[in-house]
């Protein structure tokens, strides 16, 4: 499975919301697409696998992953912080952005029941990229190079 790369069109339009009827065929197409790719990074979004579905998955600290339908931020909290990050949708560069280091986000989880989830550290800051994704932004779009690395 490749990875969609950036001049893409479906990088930068907002994926669709996945309805009550369906979801698990979308959901079931997201996760055979996504997974083989789960090893390169902590988390990918639908439209990064050519999809247009409002999904995404992200790994938690304790290193589970989780399937996210529908995500939304809730409330941010914490600080917000300079986080130096990475996209398997844009190569090896790295790019500063600024993220909150806690969220609560509100989601459909497998059995598309309504969820809200706090998320602290690093797993806020993989869901924030992830949610961008979603909304059809890119780390690229936000932010300056960060130290020319490529």
């Amino acid at each position: 499975m490749k990875v969609v790369k950036k001049g893409n069109p479906i990088l930068e339009k907002p994926c669709e919301y996945v309805k009550g009827v369906g979801y698990k065929t979308k959901l079931n197409k997201f996760l055979i697409r996504s997974v083989p790719l789960r090893e390169k990074g902590v988390g990918i979004a639908a439209n990064q696998v050519g999809l247009t579905d409002r999904i995404c998955t992200i790994k938690l600290n304790n290193g589970r992953w989780i399937n996210l339908i529908n995500p939304s931020i809730k409330t941010s909290h914490g600080v917000v912080i300079n986080s130096t990050e990475g996209c398997l949708s844009l190569g090896k560069k790295e790019y500063t952005v600024e993220r909150n280091t806690s969220i609560t986000i509100k989601y459909y989880d497998m059995n598309y029941q309504r969820e809200t989830l706090r998320l602290d550290g690093i797993v806020a800051i993989v869901a924030q990229h992830e949610i961008d994704h979603l909304d059809g932004i890119l780390i690229s779009d936000k932010v300056k190079e960060s130290n020319g690395k490529s």
